[in-house]
């Protein structure tokens, strides 16, 4: 009944995914009660209707030689994956059979004794394997072994009759993405992007290495337009041509994390799948984001249009909180690059990250100037862009902000107000630098430090003393206009830098606690 299933269900068998095969426990039971109490569709029919083969066993409870001839009968079918319907007793053979309570309470002492006697085991004892199940399972290892043997032979063959190709495939086995990917994007010339939105310089960075990383795959749902993914026509992945790497998802967010999961678990390192929407949207991927963080799953998702500047879709699709739950979230980092320079680093970043998954926060419109950007640097999380050791106040941002507040300071600096500033594109990265590191951009001296983020401050207050943020959900208006609304743009964030340094009067800003500006 879950909405992933759903989506993944309707995928396959649109893609026709024939190597596929799907068994249903059909208990009728949910943790709650009975099935009826909440469904009572025509599983076999939906699952026709979305492009399967459907197979039903009436009697899974003891008719094992049905469910064996399914499996195999499954593997015969062609251009339709298989949905095997088997219906089973929940706690056969137990006091609270075919009820919810064997769904997870615990069993009684007689049923445990009596489903131990039918096994043929002393009913007083613990933790005992029957001597055949034992048997069974360790022929199944042995057989493993040989299977795994037969393979490593095939390679040795096949790496002696195509040198080239087998070490080209023992490479991708391995992990290893080559050199030429690596020079390649170190080679990037970022000055001819320069003022590029970082979705359009993303975009251009994804052309450059999709034909020469074959690792890379996967796709969007149904924004890949708006989005600037990279893909050629010749190569989606299809019924009639399923060497393609690039995945049409359709409007399936949460299946398309869920998936890329699986892609990225097959052999680690060989696939590295890639995602693409909304940053609003991937509220609903959250779960399959948050499982391949979880299972240490190298993903590369792009989350675009992450801001109130997406503008007049109003805040239905304006995030301002959702930066909050992917920074939050362990063993996933979140990179909001500010221009093209540093939108190499999160590409090196996603690259390098073989055990989590990366999320690369993406602006709709246009960046303004921005002063050495750095993509070695950036990959610390937070370096200083303009230095200044008497400035009155640390500006730090990071995104489609920064080159407002460089803009800031400008107009700072024409009232006499000197101002370092910061690009912060990670805070994840900024974390794990060691206390000398983040002391020299972060000074504790006392003197003010001010972030300014079109997000709800959530996380700053950790390294500064005040934000310039939302407090509220986004409007439906022109991307300049919100950020005048928000007081967010230039011209707002320097009248509130220097109301919040005249209420300081010199005093320890660090001592006053973080306040919102």
């Amino acid at each position: 009944m879950e909405g992933v299933a759903l989506e993944a269900v309707a995928l396959a068998g649109h893609l026709q995914l024939d190597n596929l095969v799907l068994i249903y426990d059909n208990n009728q039971v949910t943790c709650d009660g009975p099935l009826d109490w909440i469904n009572t569709e025509d599983v076999n029919a939906k699952m026709r209707a979305c492009g399967w083969a459907v197979l039903e066993i009436a009697d899974g409870s003891y008719d094992v030689q049905s469910i064996v001839a399914a499996l195999e009968y499954a593997k015969t079918v062609r251009a339709k994956p298989v949905f095997i319907n088997i219906r089973t007793v929940i706690g056969l053979g137990t006091s609270v059979a075919g009820t919810s309570k064997a769904h997870h309470g615990a069993f009684d002492n007689t049923s445990i004794e009596e489903s131990k006697m039918a096994a043929n085991i002393d009913p007083a004892s613990t933790h005992t394997v029957p001597e055949q199940a034992l048997a069974y399972f360790r022929e199944r290892r042995t057989h493993g072994q040989h299977l795994n043997n037969d393979w490593d032979a095939l390679m040795k063959r096949y790496e002696h009759t195509f040198p080239e190709l087998g070490a080209s495939l023992a490479e991708r086995i391995a992990g290893s993405l080559g050199q030429e990917v690596h020079h390649a994007l170190d080679g990037i010339d970022t000055s001819t992007m320069k003022h590029l939105a970082t979705r359009e310089s993303n975009g251009i960075i994804m052309e450059k290495l999709w034909p020469i990383c074959e690792a890379l795959c996967g796709g969007g749902a149904d924004l890949v337009n708006s989005n600037k993914v990279y893909y050629s026509e010749t190569d989606v992945f299809l019924p009639t041509h399923y060497a393609g790497r690039y995945i049409r998802y359709g409007i399936r967010e949460h299946a398309m994390a869920s998936i890329s999961n699986g892609i990225a678990a097959f052999n680690p390192g060989t696939f590295i799948p890639i995602t693409a929407t909304f940053l609003i949207f991937y509220l609903y991927a959250a779960p399959g984001v948050r499982m391949g963080a979880l299972s240490h799953l190298q993903t590369l998702h792009f989350a675009t249009h992450d801001s109130f500047a997406e503008g007049q879709n109003g805040p239905t699709h304006q995030p301002v909180e959702v930066d909050s739950l992917y920074r939050a979230m362990p063993n996933l980092t979140y990179f909001r690059p500010c221009d093209a320079e540093e939108t190499v680093a999160a590409w090196k970043l996603g690259l390098m990250s073989h055990d989590s998954p990366t999320m690369i926060s993406l602006g709709r419109d246009p960046v303004g100037d921005i002063p050495n950007t750095n993509r070695k640097l950036a990959l610390n999380g937070a370096y200083v862009i303009k230095e200044d050791k008497d400035a009155a106040v640390t500006l730090v941002s990071c995104g489609t902000a920064l080159h407002r507040v460089v803009a800031a300071a400008r107009l700072l600096a024409e009232e006499g107000v000197s101002a370092r500033l910061v690009s912060c594109p990670s805070m994840d990265l900024f974390g794990k630098q060691d206390r000398n590191y983040r002391d020299t951009i972060f000074p504790v001296d006392g003197r003010p430090i001010v972030s300014v983020e079109e997000y709800i401050a959530t996380g700053w207050a950790r390294y500064v003393t005040a934000s310039i943020g939302m407090t509220g959900w986004g409007y439906s208006a022109s991307s300049e206009s919100n950020y005048q609304r928000f007081g967010l743009d230039a011209d707002s964030i320097s009248r509130k830098v220097q109301a919040y340094l005249k209420d300081l009067n010199g005093v320890n800003a660090r001592s006053v606690g973080w306040r919102q500006l």
